[in-house]
C-alpha cells in the first residue's frame, strides 16, 4: 500500500455537453515492511545488498490523467 498527497486539476471544454480532461502529480510512501535481500559473493564476483519494499521503492511519484464527457 501506498499513502501519499496528489495535486490536480479539471479543465471542460465545450458548453453546455463538453469534453473533460484531468490531470494531477504527488509523492506517495510505501507502507509496506521492507525487506532486505542479499546475493552471496564469490571469488570473482562481489556480493550485493539492497531494501526493497514490496515491488516499489520506499518514495514514489504518483501521477493521474483522465479523459471524459460532461453533461
Amino acid at each position: 500500500m501506498i499513502v501519499g498527497a496528489l495535486v490536480g486539476t479539471s479543465v471542460v471544454f465545450g458548453d453546455p455537453v463538453g469534453f473533460t480532461v484531468s490531470g494531477g502529480i504527488g509523492i506517495g510512501v510505501a507502507l509496506a515492511q521492507s525487506v532486505d535481500l542479499e546475493v552471496v559473493g564469490t571469488p570473482e564476483a562481489p556480493g550485493a545488498t539492497t531494501t526493497y519494499y514490496d515491488k516499489t521503492g520506499r518514495l514514489r511519484l504518483l501521477g493521474s490523467l483522465g479523459l471524459g464527457v460532461a453533461f
